[in-house]
């Protein structure tokens, strides 16, 4: 099954996906961080995202699903969650092309909730771990 949570940055999509954690067995595809881990590598591919984040451009989508197949075929799961991707229909449709989705769930959240939810978010610089200002990590 796979399952596509969209919403805009802020809505809740991560803390879903943590609080599911403990109750189904699941694979989080998370493009940024397979795009991080794909660098990571040191690879080809890893190099070329490499060169366009440094530039500060967005990775095309060729790259992007260059990373989103691999994970795919590796990746025994029976559950997927594709945490904010497809972010527009093009995406939607390349992905389509290479997997069904079964569910899209859409996160609703006023912008102002969101923007005051996004402004009380810290990530550790170690192992970008997402917490509020006023809790201990």
């Amino acid at each position: 099954m796979n399952i596509v949570l969209i919403g805009i940055q802020g809505c809740g999509k991560g803390t879903l996906v943590a609080g599911l954690e403990n109750h189904i067995n699941f694979s989080l595809v998370s493009v940024g961080q397979l795009l991080r881990d794909e660098v990571a590598t040191g690879s080809e591919l890893g190099k070329q995202i490499k060169q366009v984040i440094d530039a500060g451009d967005l990775v095309g989508l060729d790259i992007v699903m260059s990373t989103v197949k691999k994970k795919l075929e590796t990746d025994d799961s029976s559950i997927k969650i594709f945490d904010g991707f497809p972010r527009n229909l093009e995406q939607a449709e390349a992905l389509d092309s290479i997997t069904n989705v079964d569910l899209v769930i859409n996160l609703t959240l006023s912008k102002e909730t969101a923007i005051k939810r996004l402004l009380n978010r810290l990530t550790c610089s170690k192992c970008g771990y997402i917490t509020r200002k006023d809790a201990v990590h």
